[in-house]
């Protein structure tokens, strides 16, 4: 397949969209729909990906410009692709931003169609797909895509149309239906993907993974499970229904039930849940417990610690084989500056306690039921912070 540029169009119409975001900027299972365009692209062979977006839609131009250079159409659309191609001679690929399932096999099959029988112009309108030659495109001078085709049919250009890709590529997202349909194809095929790696999705239909997300085999996804962004999930785990991961890394053979974990990592061999929630910048440990409605937040969990339940451990430092009783809290926040807390191995932390950061419970320390401690507790030590029970005999009767 001879080299080729792929310049994708931005300046669509997307008043259907009711949106105050950019067409092809909403999302299908994770990427904009530009996004996929471009990296299909990318991945058939193209030597450069050129984004022209319309001079109105500095949105676009603004999220694209990170990864690609633009070329802005203030003009025509013959002025705006000669400024795109520049000195490059050779086959130009357009392709439309609305066609997110378009894939690197189809956009190669038609580039190579297009070069084996010498085409001046091959069309695919089904998949937003046009192929040209730059020595054709010389003084050409039209608004559109669609008036450049007609003036090459015009001129006496050798234009063939042709049909190519599945029907799920020629899906053109015009509105939010349109845009669920293609959410929906999508699933299809990254879900099909982790099947046939080895992963077991109870009922596909139900699962939404993003296309960024790395599963290893023999993985369980339980229904309605969401799993998001940049989240990497190792082999052996059981990621059970209702759970949602995004952004975050999950060591092999974890079990997560019904619970939220975000930008955060967890170690292999530990249990979350259910209805745990992993806030960002937490570090969860190897063989850790995080029970029932449990939260973490910005903090580190060493290896074999315990939180079973009912329990805020927030901006905390936990170390290995520690147990927190029901009801905890890292009390880290005064209204107006965050503190840590410090819990060195094998401490324990009886029901009910509150830790009032800054402190630190040091290694070995046994924090009786009910207290709230605001002093450092040495090693070994036992920390007992309540008033005595005082009990009024027949004070009820006498009430």
């Amino acid at each position: 397949m001879k080299q080729f540029i792929a310049v994708m169009v931005t300046a669509l119409n997307g008043s259907e969209m009711v949106s105050k975001q950019s067409k092809v900027l909403h999302e299908v299972c994770g990427k904009t729909m530009a996004e996929w365009v471009c990296d299909a692209a990318l991945e058939a062979g193209a030597a450069r990906v050129i984004p022209m977006v319309d001079a109105l839609d500095e949105q676009t131009h603004s999220f694209l410009k990170e990864r690609f250079s633009c070329v802005v159409q203030t003009g025509s659309f013959s002025d705006a692709l000669a400024d795109a191609l520049g000195e490059f001679d050779g086959t130009v690929v357009v392709l439309s931003g609305d066609h997110p399932l378009l894939t690197a096999q189809t956009i190669g099959k038609v580039v190579s169609l297009h070069g084996e029988q010498a085409h001046q112009v091959t069309v695919c309108e089904e998949i937003g797909l046009y192929c040209f030659e730059t020595a054709d495109l010389q003084g050409s001078s039209a608004d559109t895509l669609e008036k450049l085709v007609g003036c090459m049919r015009a001129a006496g250009k050798k234009v063939e149309e042709c049909s190519a890709g599945m029907a799920d590529e020629k899906i053109k997202v015009n509105n939010r239906a349109d845009l669920a349909m293609a959410g929906m194809f999508m699933r299809r095929r990254i879900n099909a993907a982790l099947m046939g790696a080895g992963v077991t999705l109870v009922d596909p239909t139900t699962t939404y993974i993003d296309a960024g997300v790395e599963i290893a085999s023999d993985t369980v996804i339980e229904p309605n499970v969401y799993l998001r962004g940049n989240t990497v999930i190792g082999t052996d785990c059981v990621i059970g229904n209702g759970t949602t991961i995004e952004d975050s890394v999950v060591g092999d053979g974890v079990h997560i039930k019904s619970s939220v974990i975000l930008s955060s990592d967890i170690g292999e061999g530990t249990t979350v849940g259910p209805f745990a929630y992993i806030r960002p910048g937490s570090h969860i440990g190897a063989k850790v417990k995080i029970g029932d409605f449990v939260e973490v937040k910005n903090s580190t969990i060493g290896e074999g610690t315990k939180v079973s339940h009912l329990t805020y451990i927030g901006d905390s430092d936990v170390g290995r084989h520690i147990n927190f009783g029901c009801g905890t809290i890292t009390v880290n926040y005064d209204g107006k500056n965050k503190f840590r807390t410090v819990i060195e191995d094998n401490a324990f932390i009886g029901c009910n306690t509150n830790l009032v950061a800054p402190v630190t419970v040091h290694e070995n320390a046994f924090i009786a039921a009910g207290s709230t401690i605001t002093d450092d507790i040495e090693a070994d030590a036992l920390a007992i912070a309540r008033s005595r029970q005082t009990v009024k005999p027949n004070w009820r009767k006498n009430k």
